[in-house]
């Protein structure tokens, strides 16, 4: 086994990987028409055994900004927290490989995969999955949330939309002890990734997600 940069011939590879994933990220490169195109303008390592993907790792650019919760005072504001970064879309293993030590194999490629392209920019931050109890986030109803499920969440971000849904979101919300209790939760299985980003550097950086109010981790390279 070994780990390369995935290139636009490679799709039909991701895809075949992707048809092992659930929504989110998955359902976006199952249904890209243009991952070619994605494969050459983002950064995607993988990890190859002869003619097959066993898991991959997507650095995204975020030209437009990302914008995230922050506690401040006795209120939670949505705010604009980077200009230009990379995201780290897609962090995926198959189970036949986990446990193994390839996972943080794949993270450590960050690095020097960045020394490779310096004209991609050297803040790098990872929003941990969030918690869902059958597809809704307990986190929504604080937002008065514009979607019913995740998965129409999901399709939203795959159309495009992800802005029209950050214009839909409250500025402020109140602090209040429930809301506080739902900051920082993220999904049970995302726990051993968020351990290895940990191990190579990446922090908890006090920003939350918009959708789930999981922790955002950062790393400047």
């Amino acid at each position: 086994m070994n780990l390369r940069r995935a290139l636009p011939e490679d799709a039909p590879k991701l895809r075949a990987l992707a048809q092992t994933m659930g929504d989110g990220m998955g359902a976006s490169l199952r249904s890209s028409q243009m991952l070619e195109e994605k494969l050459g303008r983002e950064l995607w390592i993988v990890l190859e055994e002869r003619t097959r993907f066993l898991g991959c790792l997507g650095l995204a650019v975020a030209h437009e900004g990302i914008f995230a919760y922050r506690p401040s005072g006795n209120r939670l504001k949505l705010e604009q927290c980077f200009t230009k970064a990379l995201q780290v879309c897609c962090q995926y293993l198959l189970p036949e490989v986990r446990g193994r030590g390839w996972g943080f194999r794949l993270a450590n490629e960050i690095g020097p995969s960045l020394i490779e392209n310096p004209e991609l920019p050297r803040v790098v931050f990872s929003e941990l999955r969030g918690f869902y109890h059958q597809g809704v986030c307990p986190f929504w109803k604080a937002l008065a949330w514009p979607f019913r499920n995740y998965t129409e969440y999901s399709k939203a971000l795959i159309e495009g939309k992800e802005s029209q849904v950050i214009r839909k979101l409250p500025r402020e919300i109140d602090l209040n002890h429930e809301v506080t209790n739902m900051l920082g939760q993220y999904h049970s299985e995302t726990h051993a990734a968020k351990l290895i980003m940990q191990s190579i550097g990446f922090a908890e950086s006090g920003w939350f997600g918009y959708s789930s109010a999981a922790p955002i981790l950062v790393r400047t390279f």
